[in-house]
């Protein structure tokens, strides 16, 4: 994967989208399908990583424009490293974790109103 120059993410329908994170982690920029039954839209830094789902012609602009500037995508990718750390193993420990504690907290509250 590493030798490629984009990701292209066509898929309409995908619940986890971790194919697209790994890639994105790598510092390749996705191309992604702007599908409203997808979870991986969320996912584009901008509108230039998406394109109209089932539309070949929408994908192949949207490819262009990062194949013809390869500038903007070298930068755009070191932009998708980093937020890629917010869905590392590391960080989603840390917010489960927190999660937990709020929740404890709130019932401990409950509890002393009860």
């Amino acid at each position: 994967m590493l030798q490629c120059d984009l990701y292209v993410h066509a898929s309409d329908m995908e619940s986890e989208a971790i194919s697209c994170i790994e890639a994105f982690a790598t510092g390749l920029v996705p191309v992604i399908a702007n599908s409203e039954v997808s979870a991986t839209p969320q996912f584009a830094l901008d509108g230039r990583s998406l394109f109209k789902p089932g539309s070949p012609k929408d994908l192949a602009r949207a490819i262009d424009y990062w194949l013809d500037h390869p500038n903007e995508r070298e930068y755009m990718g070191k932009l998708y490293r980093v937020a890629a750390k917010k869905y590392s193993l590391a960080n989603s420990v840390r917010m489960f974790e927190e999660m937990l504690n709020e929740e404890i907290e709130d019932n401990a509250k409950q509890s002393v109103q009860d």
